[in-house]
């Protein structure tokens, strides 16, 4: 016999439910037990394996929670946030079953504790976190580290309105701090204004794409990047100058290589 589609997924979800719970994996392999049921509304494996298991995954939620209980510490905000995000989505599988699930000799109602509530309040929670790490970095001038915590925050919002205002907002802040930068006098800080122009780039990178693929253009930023990047030459320069009036040649000559490596076109990486 032929098995459709849907039961070759649903087998396969089957197993690697099992396989999940035995890498102690449990509310992952109750994810994808109720997703099969999605599929397969009679498969008794299923049925059978959340009778006999959610008790022991709450048991394993609850603790998770216990043990990351920190509403300061990003990275248990996060593994809270992960959790929320499986019981909200087991939630939504279970509202596709009919219940009380049946067995041989049972029929039985699984108590959901947690809702969409809870994970949309920690995903809101965590985007905050998330913004104010990305904003402690750029203080430090990192913006490798605000570009992780700014792209980790957008994955937690919604697809549509809710993540295009926020992308809007942090870009608007981009270019207000990149705008305030453009003029300084100081190397670091017109380097880290270069630097924040590709922040912005890869803010846009994952934005809603032009019919031909690419990222919706920024004016703003476009502009300004050349600019910035004459900017810090003309400060390795104005360096290279100082240091010949001072009589050293060496320097001198290593700050022009510098000004001369901002105004040579990058080659783009045949490979990327």
């Amino acid at each position: 016999m032929t098995l459709s589609a849907g039961a070759t997924s649903a087998i396969g979800l089957q197993m690697q439910a099992e396989r999940l719970w035995h890498a102690g994996e449990y509310v992952e392999a109750m994810d994808s037990a109720t997703r099969v049921l999605t599929i397969m509304p009679n498969n008794s494996a299923a049925k059978n394996f959340l009778h006999d298991h959610w008790d022991d995954m709450l048991r394993h939620a609850n603790s998770l929670l216990e043990h990351n209980a920190d509403e300061t510490d990003l990275s248990q905000s996060l593994r809270r946030l992960e959790l929320f995000r499986l019981m909200a989505e087991i939630a939504d599988h279970l509202r596709e079953v009919q219940l009380p699930l049946q067995g041989t000799n049972w029929q039985w109602y699984p108590e959901m504790y947690y809702s969409q509530g809870d994970y949309d309040s920690e995903r809101m929670h965590v985007y905050r976190l998330l913004l104010a790490a990305a904003d402690e970095c750029l203080r430090s001038y990192d913006t490798d580290g605000a570009r992780q915590h700014l792209l980790t925050a957008l994955r937690y919002l919604l697809p549509g309105n809710e993540r295009e205002t926020n992308r809007a907002d942090l870009q608007a802040a981009i270019i207000r701090n990149t705008t305030r930068l453009s003029g300084t006098n100081s190397i670091p800080e017109a380097i880290f204004a270069y630097e924040l122009t590709n922040l912005s780039d890869a803010l846009r990178a994952d934005s809603p794409s032009k019919e031909d693929g690419t990222p919706q253009s920024l004016p703003q930023i476009d502009s300004i990047r050349p600019h910035l990047q004459q900017h810090v030459a003309d400060l390795y320069n104005a360096k290279a100058d100082e240091r010949l009036q001072a009589g050293d040649s060496i320097a001198a000559a290593e700050f022009r290589a510098l000004a001369n490596d901002w105004l040579t076109p990058v080659e783009p990486d045949p490979d990327k």
